[in-house]
């Protein structure tokens, strides 16, 4: 009896101790983290079954650093941490696939949850390098990927369990892509959902956030809003020629809070990829501007400051490409340059299908309130 007493008041000591420390409105400046990992590649295919046969696994480091209120953005969500993390993956499948390696900056966001459990999401989008992509003569069974350089995104959601001040676990589950947007063709895509646990580390000088309320949001009006984009992609592997496509966006867009604003836009789109795949399928088309596609699109916007993030989703009202179906989608990211401009970068698919890799700038027309 006396051994579970001295038990009992040495967890009520260690949890009275943890609960003290949790309600102190400090936090370490940085955080490191290990982990590994264990998954598999989705088969979206039936003619990857080649590559997709085998688990994967996974070593991640990370470094993240926390936000203490120093901008207005930190505190609408809940004082994110920004950083960046490098993910080595084994796909054992040495003949096919070979490893891979994805390095992508990320946002780390809490959830639900407080300082000694919470529960948090990360997402963000980098560079990937794929050891043995596809190849005519050597590995022409791997048609997942077409090039070694790509573009590398990684979602996590995990629970962060501390056991010390500087010290806890993570678990969690992660959602990996590899694509190089059909720059260069194969380019299905590597699909990795996998289960990860690691640990973390907490450093640097302890700092207090600030949580100085935020000015309430100033009503602003819709503005007008011009976007130009292009990107290259190509028909086939043997093609060897790379194509530029064209996108032309006139939108209408209104800030309905602090954190987001909600937007429509016309969209056309020119890529020459399209009307040589139809001629391929025998589909002739003669109009003038050949396979011109024009559509109309809704978007949501999230504001990081200077940093936007944004998803758009649209429907043709003139495709001649049947395949692909009407629905199409950008994802991505433009930063502000002076009032009036942004550089933007963003990733245009048909759902799962990648179409290509878009580099482009906006301009706003007229005036709104900040």
């Amino acid at each position: 009896m006396k051994y579970w007493r001295k038990l009992l008041c040495f967890s009520i000591l260690i949890y009275s101790s943890s609960a003290a420390y949790s309600q102190k409105p400090e936090e370490h400046q940085f955080q490191a983290a290990a982990k590994v990992g264990y998954g598999f590649i989705m088969n979206h295919s039936p003619s990857m079954e080649f590559i997709t046969n085998r688990h994967v696994s996974k070593v991640e480091l990370s470094l993240d650093g926390n936000n203490f209120g120093e901008k207005a953005w930190n505190e609408r969500f809940k004082f994110p941490r920004v950083g960046i993390s490098i993910a080595a993956y084994d796909f054992n499948n040495p003949t096919h696939i070979g490893k891979a390696i994805g390095v992508t900056p990320h946002f780390n966001f809490a959830l639900l949850g407080k300082n000694n459990i919470q529960w948090r999401m990360r997402t963000g989008i980098g560079l990937g390098y794929v050891q043995k992509p596809f190849d005519a003569l050597d590995n022409f069974k791997n048609i997942a990927i077409g090039s070694k350089l790509n573009i590398y995104f990684s979602l996590v959601s995990e629970v962060e369990i501390r056991l010390f001040e500087h010290l806890g676990v993570l678990l969690g589950a992660s959602f990996s892509h590899f694509s190089n947007s059909s720059y260069q063709k194969p380019n299905l895509g590597i699909n990795i959902p996998a289960v990860d646990a690691g640990i973390y580390y907490r450093f640097g000088d302890k700092k207090v956030r600030d949580f100085t309320a935020e000015p309430d949001f100033e009503i602003s009006r819709a503005f007008w809003k011009l976007a130009f984009g292009f990107g290259w992609n190509e028909v086939n592997p043997q093609a060897d020629k790379k194509h530029l496509a064209y996108g032309l966006s006139i939108a209408r867009e209104k800030k309905v809070s602090n954190k987001r604003s909600i937007g429509g836009s016309a969209d056309f789109f020119y890529n020459p990829v399209q009307r040589l795949v139809l001629q391929a399928d025998s589909i002739y088309i003669n109009k003038g501007f050949e396979n011109l596609q024009y559509g109309l699109s809704f978007h949501h916007v999230l504001h990081f400051g200077k940093l936007e993030t944004f998803v758009q989703a649209g429907y043709y009202l003139q495709t001649e490409d049947q395949e692909i179906g009407n629905f199409y989608q950008l994802v991505g990211g433009r930063y502000n340059i002076g009032k009036r401009f942004n550089a933007l970068l963003a990733i245009k698919t048909h759902f799962a299908k990648a179409e290509y890799l878009t580099f482009g700038l906006g301009y706003k027309i007229g005036k709104d309130h900040e």
